[in-house]
């Protein structure tokens, strides 16, 4: 049995009754579940406190939220684990290789079909990166730059295309101009090392402007296709509506957001199948997913005793992987969707639970998980797990 070309010994789990079994999650944090922190929570302090009395403590209060749409039953899933060969999975290709840096920039572990390979690092500034194709290649990028683009989360997808390039954020001021402009540009670039005191040398082949906006914008998504999802949002950093924008071959189109949401916080894409996250900013609505159908959107099942869901992968065979929370995200459960129907993957046998929470940090649109299985905040994974998952029709 090979998973994600890691050969090993083949273990096939099964729980058809898909059972939604109540699992409590500790420290959740900010970082792991961004918009959801963001949208459960007020600032505001009690109104009859003593604005002078520093002995006064105010805690967020958490919203209560409408029940989402229940789900019209589950479905089979099949998933076959293996212990992760190493650690800290930079990225995962569709097809299934992997590249890892375990030790911190000092070498890298890319395995494809079965075979790893060590690459070192050029000089500095140059690192190992994987191509959407699962090719790697020596280049100074690192993805997309999270210091312009506020509202993005760490994801497995890659800002990479197969051709070497990739996408780049800036902010700058341009002449004769107050405000600062945001721009998303596609470069084409030619690393030279040369091991000096200022680092490697980029020459820049070219460059193309993706967008451009005086908001702060978001790179959402990259399908396998190349179309580009772009969030221009207007407002304060935490406050304000979005524009959803999607491009393909340099065309723009606005893509009007589900009736009452005014925020979008993912996107996913695989062939022609589109998910969303959408909510308001500050708690006015939970964020939840979307599958875009036709024009609209429909609004995805959650379980009871949760109010909020993310996206995180659109797989080949049309299934959705993301996850629920509540609303104070103490309790978090990773699930598929396939229409109106959901599985728990937590109920699965093989899935992992020594820790207190896991969550799937990376997923390829085939079904192959990277696995986290936390202990809490700033402390090792009980273990780092590959599973691959099959739903059943």
């Amino acid at each position: 049995m090979r998973i994600g070309n890691i050969v090993g010994p083949k273990i096939v789990l099964t729980d058809s009754s898909m059972r939604r079994r109540i699992h409590q999650y500790f420290g959740l944090t900010i970082v792991a579940f961004g918009f959801a922190s963001l949208s459960g929570c007020s600032t505001k302090p009690d109104s009859n406190a003593d604005s002078n009395d520093d002995s006064v403590i105010t805690t967020p209060k958490i919203p209560i939220y409408s029940s989402g749409i229940a789900p019209k039953g589950s479905f089979e899933v099949q998933a076959e684990r293996q212990v992760a060969p190493y650690k800290g999975l930079s990225k995962m290709s569709d097809s299934g290789d992997l590249l890892f840096n375990p030790d911190l920039g000092k070498n890298y572990y890319y395995v494809a079909n079965g075979v790893t390979k060590v690459i070192q690092p050029t000089g500095t500034g140059i690192w190992p990166q994987m191509l959407p194709n699962g090719q790697v290649v020596l280049s100074h990028g690192n993805n997309i730059s999270t210091s312009s683009f506020e509202y993005q989360q760490d994801r497995s997808g890659s800002s990479f295309f197969n051709d070497g390039s990739l996408l780049v954020a800036d902010v700058a001021k341009m002449p004769g101009q107050k405000q600062p402009i945001y721009t998303l540009y596609r470069k084409w670039y030619r690393d030279e090392p040369e091991h000096t005191k200022l680092g490697d040398k980029t020459v820049e082949l070219r460059s193309e402007i993706i967008f451009r906006a005086p908001n702060r914008i978001g790179y959402l998504e990259k399908s396998e296709t190349g179309v580009i999802w772009v969030q221009d949002h207007h407002g304060t950093e935490h406050h304000g509506p979005d524009q959803l924008i999607r491009i393909e071959n340099g065309k723009q189109e606005h893509i009007a957001m589900p009736a009452g949401y005014e925020n979008v916080a993912r996107i996913a894409q695989t062939k022609d199948m589109v998910v969303g996250t959408f909510g308001i900013y500050g708690g006015a609505k939970p964020f939840r997913n979307f599958m875009k159908v036709g024009n609209g959107w429909q609004e995805l099942p959650i379980p009871a005793g949760y109010v909020m869901s993310f996206v995180q992968t659109v797989f080949n065979d049309g299934t959705v992987l993301g996850y629920v929370t509540n609303a104070d995200n103490t309790k978090m459960l990773n699930v598929l969707w396939k229409g109106d129907k959901l599985a728990v993957l937590n109920d699965l046998p093989a899935w992992p639970k020594q820790g207190k929470k896991s969550l799937a940090t990376h997923s390829n649109r085939n079904g192959l998980l990277w696995v986290d299985d936390s202990m809490g905040p700033g402390q090792f994974p009980a273990g780092q797990y590959l599973i691959k998952l099959s739903a059943k029709p």
